[in-house]
């Protein structure tokens, strides 16, 4: 049992526990969210918010990529003074980016009308620019924690920002009938709780301050540039889909599609909280000249989640009828399919997932943005040609198509590293 009592006691064991509970927190908060639009909104209202959602998933992804991976990565290479002025500059700089975008979408907004846009969609457009704003801020801070190994900090920030989210939800739900924008404003309130909170944490424990320095987006647009195209095609291949889906169908198209997708939140928690956790730790082993140790690391990741992933999948093929009948509290056509095609992608995506996150570490931007095209331009063929083959479930052919060519990609490139790494060794 000393083996046991070592893992239990190792830090990157707690730090990746503590993430996955974090996880499995915003999952559950989300999939609470979800399950109440799918029980009792209209199928086109749960669209609609499925498709805000993704919006701000593509937000977040993109200041991930400008903003927080470059700092992961750059960050423990810097003593603890001038990362915290680093950290300090970036976030207020970052929204020398976002106010002039959030203004311009705002005031093109009330010439939506006049496009064909109807009165909810040009509603939530607005509200989604509002609330993008809150989130990333809320982001930002989680990821800050994450760079200063405090995953505790980023629990409690989250457990706040859940409980604030689901109470704001039931109390409109009360007050009015659930909607897209009932989630929405929710969401709004529960970050505008949380923000505040966060900062209180950053400043009192990393002297974090509003400071601006013009050259400090200059320093992460050196791998931002790279690693922001590749974000975006990245979201191309696996959330553009349902925009295509909503354009060629319709918004209910779209629900029956993503609220399958909540079965598999499980195998995301842990995706995402391994990612969370493996970058700055990453990062840190890279920084300590130990290269070797950090493909072990990636290594065995990578086969605890594919394994883990696996075994999930098979056993929710195996049980999914039970549990959308008490669950969803509604029949989904061709659920079957729709699940089947669901599990594969998220099997694929459990492989992308270490692939990418060591790119990022090794600080190979330009190779992700240059894979990430090849794999958003084929999934959007492919999601066309899937809905005129197999109508919605056929939209999922897309990112599935995408994942495949991204991993193939990535491991050919992967591979020839370790050749010319070879080679070079030996003459050497």
């Amino acid at each position: 049992m000393s083996w046991f009592v070592r893992v239990i006691k190792n830090n990157l064991f707690k730090e990746t526990f503590i993430t996955v509970l974090d996880q499995a927190l915003l999952s559950a908060t989300n999939f609470t969210i979800n399950l109440l639009l799918i029980r009792n909104a209209l199928p086109g209202e749960y669209g609609a918010y499925a498709l805000a959602f993704s919006t701000i998933l593509l937000l977040v992804g993109m200041q991930n990529a400008l903003v927080v991976t470059p700092m992961i990565v750059l960050g423990p290479q810097r003593n603890s003074k001038d990362r915290a002025h680093f950290v300090s500059e970036l976030l207020t700089g970052q929204f020398m980016i976002w106010l002039p975008i959030t203004t311009f979408v705002l005031f093109t907004s009330f010439f939506l009308r006049d496009l064909g846009f109807d009165h909810l969609e040009v509603t939530v457009i607005r509200v989604v620019c509002i609330t993008a704003l809150f989130v990333l801020l809320r982001e930002f801070f989680r990821r800050v924690f994450f760079l200063y190994l405090l995953p505790k900090k980023v629990l409690l920030v989250d457990f706040i920002y859940s409980a604030s989210f689901i109470t704001a939800v039931v109390v409109i739900i009360n007050l009015f009938e659930i909607s897209a924008l009932t989630a929405l404003s929710g969401m709004l309130m529960a970050c505008l709780l949380v923000v505040p909170i966060a900062l209180f944490f950053a400043v009192r424990y990393f002297n974090l301050q509003f400071k601006w320095r013009p050259g400090v987006l200059k320093e992460t647009w050196v791998h931002g540039k790279f690693a922001i195209m590749g974000v975006l095609f990245t979201w191309l291949h696996n959330r553009a889909f349902l925009f295509l889906l909503s354009g060629i169908k319709d918004n209910a198209a779209v629900a029956d599609i993503d609220s399958i997708r909540l079965v598999y939140m499980p195998i995301q928690i842990v995706m995402t909280s391994i990612s969370s956790i493996l970058k700055p730790r990453g990062a840190a082993i890279l920084a300590a000249k130990q290269k070797v140790r950090f493909f072990k690391v990636s290594g065995a990741f990578m086969l605890l989640t594919c394994a883990g992933a696996f075994v999930y999948i098979v056993i929710m093929l195996l049980t999914f009828d039970s549990f959308a009948v008490h669950v969803f509290n509604r029949v989904i056509d061709q659920s079957s399919l729709i699940l089947l095609l669901w599990g594969i992608k998220f099997g694929l995506h459990a492989c992308l997932l270490i692939l990418t996150v060591s790119y990022q570490v090794l600080e190979r931007f330009k190779m992700l943005f240059r894979v990430g095209a090849v794999a958003a331009i084929v999934s959007i063929i492919s999601t066309w040609w899937g809905i005129m083959l197999w109508n919605a479930p056929g939209s999922l052919l897309g990112p599935i198509a995408g994942e495949v060519c991204f991993v193939l990609l990535l491991l050919f490139f992967a591979k020839q590293d370790i050749v010319n790494g070879i080679k070079r060794l030996r003459v050497g």
